[in-house]
């Protein structure tokens, strides 16, 4: 990927803050005749890793499952299994109109 195509990943405007950018994350930085591109599995590792890293401390073992639900744009469906049926085991309905409502 060339620094011009980075400068819209990272929503920069220089190109000296993309360079230094990769620099600070150890993303090595090619030169090809006047222009500078990084290779893009390491980008994309660089970018992903503090989120990576977010979700081995959330989920620890289970980590890789929710990147690649995120990576697919699919988050939803683990509130899908685990939010409905803990929301119905914390509410209790106590009056009789309120049971009849919450069948």
């Amino acid at each position: 990927m060339y620094l011009k195509e980075l400068l819209v990943k990272l929503n920069r405007k220089d190109y000296r803050t993309v360079e230094k950018w990769c620099t600070d994350r150890n993303v090595y930085l090619y030169k090809e005749g006047g222009n500078n591109f990084v290779i893009k599995s390491e980008f994309i590792l660089a970018y992903n890793l503090p989120y990576i890293n977010s979700l081995k401390k959330q989920h620890k073992d289970n980590w890789e499952y929710y990147f690649e639900l995120s990576q697919n744009n699919e988050l939803y469906k683990t509130l899908e299994s685990n939010g409905t049926k803990s929301m119905n085991k914390r509410y209790q309905p106590k009056s009789d109109i309120a049971k009849k409502i919450s069948q």
